[in-house]
This record gives C-alpha cells, structure tokens and sequence, in this order.
C-alpha cells in the first residue's frame, strides 16, 4: 500500500516488481543490495543501496570490515586508484537523541587532512547544525567548504525513518545516492547529491525512528489480509509524528561509534 505522503529512507523497504534486491545471509548480519536505475514518485533516489540488517548473534568487528568494504568499493567506483580529498559531514540535532547519529559519528572520526603535506588527499570533518539554530541550511554550507577546499568526495552521516518497527537500531544502510536533509520529516531542503555538489557524495544511516502513518498502514496491511477485504486510507492531517524507543540514547552512542570505526578503518585512521 504505497501513497504520496509515504517516504522512504531504505531503498529496500520499497516494494516494487522493478526494483531488484540481491539479499545474502551472513550469519551475523543480512546484506542486501538494491539499485534504483529509474526514474519513481518515491523519495529514493537512482544509485546503489547497500543496507544491513542486524541478527543477535552480530560481530561488530565483522560488519565495521563489511561497511568498510562497501564503502572502499563506491570510492574506488568513482575515484579508481586515486585517493580523495573526503570531508565528513554529520547531519541532525545531537542535542535530540534519535536525530543525534551523524554529529555523535563526526565527533568519533580521526580528521588527517591538517597533517598531509599534499593537501589534495585526507579526511576532514564538520557539523553543519540544523536549521532551527543556524537559519542555514546544511547543502549549502557543505558546497561553500566543497569549493573553497577543493573536496573530492562527501560522505555524509545522518537518522533514517524506516516504516517497520523490527528495523529501528537494527539496520544501516550505505549509498552513493546521497540524501535529502529533512525528507522523512516531509521537509524540502536542498539535497546534499553529486547533481548539486557536482562531486559523488555517499550516505551512511542508521534506523532511528518510525512514522506515525507506518504504524496505521501496517495495521490496516494486517486487517486487510486477516479480513479479505480493501480499507481506504485517507490522510486529513499531513503534519507526519514520529516514534522512537526511550533507550535512544545507548543505542545511537553504539552505532555512531560502529560507523565512525568503519570510516576510520577505511581510510586508515
């Protein structure tokens, strides 16, 4: 049951016959691979969705390589043999626990680029803040440092919504198709992608939280299905609310430490 107020942060919740998901079973963690190559009415954009669902029995050494390896082969998809000048940019309000993962993950990375003698490769780091404290927006300061840098590649770092409340800290997702800041929350910022930056951009992200009209949606799925019958939905309020566990905290602490090691790991730092 899709509809117009539905956003999608993980590609591989959309369920739809053209798009392809390769899943493989690792034991300690499901990988699944989704490419987008068409154009769709759905928030996800064209590029490759990496995501990584969570079992008990999870190795965080393991996955930490696993990130690292996809992450290592999206750089070297664009970049060859050549290593790039990289800025870290953490998205989201850390003073606001379910939307702290990106400046929390930024705060854990090791920046080289102040010791590299050629200023042309390392890795450096910013938190742009949100709107709401600044009045700037995030695209923006990331293309004035993009240009007066001379940054090659942005890996961003930020909250996702999923619309299944199994996946809340359970699952992360890498992509080269960049994001848009605010989408889940129906916003409409400027979008921090390689069609604006015009350098790639790849985005790290953790479920943190589920929408209110998931909650309706999957319940009216499972009336539909019990009943044999079709409900109508009808949206009269499109002020979207969202739900996140009360442990928030903990958990955005441990995976912000688990990508900001991946980064690190993949860079050398």
């Amino acid at each position: 049951m899709l509809n117009k107020y539905r956003y999608y942060d993980f590609a591989d919740e959309i369920k739809k016959d053209s798009i392809k998901i390769d899943e493989t079973d690792f034991g300690g963690f499901i990988k699944r691979k989704t490419v987008i190559n068409e154009n769709n009415y759905l928030k996800e954009k064209n590029g490759t969705y990496i995501s990584f669902e969570l079992t008990e029995y999870f190795d965080s050494e393991s996955l930490i390589k696993d990130i690292s390896k996809e992450i290592k082969k999206l750089i070297k998809a664009k970049f060859k043999n050549k290593k790039p000048l990289v800025l870290c940019y953490g998205i989201g309000n850390e003073y606001y626990s379910s939307d702290a993962l990106g400046p929390k993950t930024i705060k854990k990375i090791k920046p080289t680029y102040h010791l590299q003698s050629n200023k042309k490769q390392g890795v450096c780091t910013l938190i742009p803040g949100v709107m709401g404290s600044t009045g700037l927006e995030s695209a923006k300061i990331a293309l004035g440092v993009v240009k007066e840098y001379n940054i090659d590649l942005l890996i961003v770092v930020d909250s996702l919504i999923t619309h299944d409340e199994k996946r809340i800290f359970n699952v992360i997702q890498v992509s080269d198709a960049g994001l848009s800041p605010g989408s889940g929350l129906n916003n409409k910022r400027k979008e921090l992608s390689e069609t604006y930056l015009k350098i790639p951009v790849i985005a790290l992200g953790v479920a943190t939280a589920l929408p209110s009209l998931a909650i309706e949606e999957n319940l009216m799925e499972k009336i539909e299905k019990k009943q044999n019958i079709k409900l109508s939905h009808q949206l009269l309020n499109k002020e979207l609310k969202y739900y996140t566990p009360k442990d928030s905290e903990e958990e955005i602490d441990f995976f912000s430490s688990l990508i900001a090691n991946a980064i690190n790991y993949t860079f050398g730092s």
